[in-house]
């Protein structure tokens, strides 16, 4: 098990986010949705059973639960409703979340600085867009 992972279980308030407004419009999530998820806070909480982790992400709009092994593909429906494929992968002292699926693929990929668990979440368009969230322990 990633060391990391070890060290994200429990659960996480959201403190900040950057460049959100342009992640979702890359996406393709339209008006309404876009201004419901710039004001919205969402939380994380990471369990760890065995090799089965489970990464609940709540907020005041939409909840949602991803129980995951690394590497291994599961079925991801997205906030906003797409139909990806994901994979989480530890890449040093890094989780990488990939999804797969349209109208782009994304990366999610997150670390911790300091005492604050960082995830940049990048659009792989032709022109690549990231917004950030950084969280404190709750």
């Amino acid at each position: 098990m990633c060391e990391l992972v070890k060290k994200l279980e429990g659960k996480w308030k959201q403190a900040s986010v950057e460049n959100f407004e342009a992640f979702m419009l890359a996406i393709g999530v339209n008006f309404a949705l876009r201004k419901i998820g710039n004001h919205t806070s969402a939380d994380e909480e990471w369990n760890l059973e065995g090799d089965v982790i489970t990464l609940k992400i709540s907020s005041t709009f939409k909840n949602k639960t991803l129980v995951f092994k690394l590497g291994e593909e599961i079925d991801e429906e997205t906030m906003d409703g797409r139909k990806m494929k994901t994979t989480f992968t530890a890449e040093g002292d890094k989780l990488v979340h990939n999804q797969v699926g349209k109208p782009h693929n994304c990366t999610y990929t997150r670390y911790l600085e300091g005492d604050l668990l960082v995830l940049e979440m990048t659009v792989n368009a032709p022109t690549p867009v990231t917004a950030t969230r950084k969280f404190k322990r709750a």
